[in-house]
C-alpha cells in the first residue's frame, strides 16, 4: 500500500499529465472543427448523433458529458443551421441529422487539420494504441464518481458503429 506522500505524488503527476492531454487535444479538435465551420461542441454533437441518431436531449447531454442547458443551446443552434431536426418519438423527442448534417460530418474528416490530427498515432503500432485507449479507459473507471451508462456504452460501442457509417 502506498503511503500518503507517494499518493500525492502520484495523482498530482496523473493531474498534470491529464490536463496536458486534455488541453493540446482540445486546441486540435479546435482547428479540425474550425476548418469545417464548426466549433469543436458543434462537431462533437453531430459526431454523437452520426454514430447514435434518434437519442434524446438527456442521453446527448450525457454522452457529451455536458449539462442539459449547454447542450440544448448547442442544439438549438445547430438546428437553426439545418444540421439536425427534432422528432417527436412517442413521449420522446428524439434528434437526427439532416442529410446535410450527415454531409458535413463525412467531410469533417477529409481535411488536411483532420489528417495531422490523426497522424499522433502513425509512429504506434495498433496494440500499442489498444493498449493506451485501455488504459484511459481504466483511467475513466478509476475517477468515475457517478455512474454514466450512456457515455460508457456509446465509447464502447462507437469504433463499431463508426465503421459501418465512414
Amino acid at each position: 500500500m502506498l503511503d500518503r506522500q507517494k499518493k500525492i505524488l502520484y495523482f498530482n503527476t496523473f493531474l498534470n499529465f491529464s490536463r496536458f492531454i486534455y488541453v493540446n487535444l482540445e486546441k486540435q479538435w479546435e482547428k479540425v472543427a474550425r476548418e469545417s465551420g464548426l466549433s469543436s461542441a458543434q462537431q462533437h454533437c453531430l459526431w454523437i448523433l452520426f454514430i447514435h441518431e434518434g437519442m434524446t436531449l438527456t442521453q446527448l447531454s450525457n454522452i457529451a458529458l455536458w449539462n442539459k442547458s449547454t447542450t440544448s443551446e448547442i442544439v438549438t443552434r445547430l438546428e437553426k443551421k439545418k444540421w439536425i431536426y427534432k422528432k417527436r418519438d412517442n413521449h420522446e423527442i428524439k434528434l437526427y441529422l439532416t442529410e446535410n448534417g450527415k454531409s458535413l460530418v463525412k467531410n469533417s474528416v477529409k481535411n488536411s487539420s483532420c489528417e495531422q490530427f490523426i497522424s499522433i498515432f502513425d509512429s504506434l503500432e495498433e496494440d500499442e494504441i489498444k493498449q493506451i485507449l485501455e488504459t484511459l479507459k481504466q483511467s475513466c473507471d478509476l475517477i468515475s464518481l457517478n455512474e454514466n451508462k450512456d457515455f460508457k456504452s456509446f465509447v464502447l460501442n462507437y469504433s463499431k458503429d463508426i465503421k459501418d457509417k465512414l
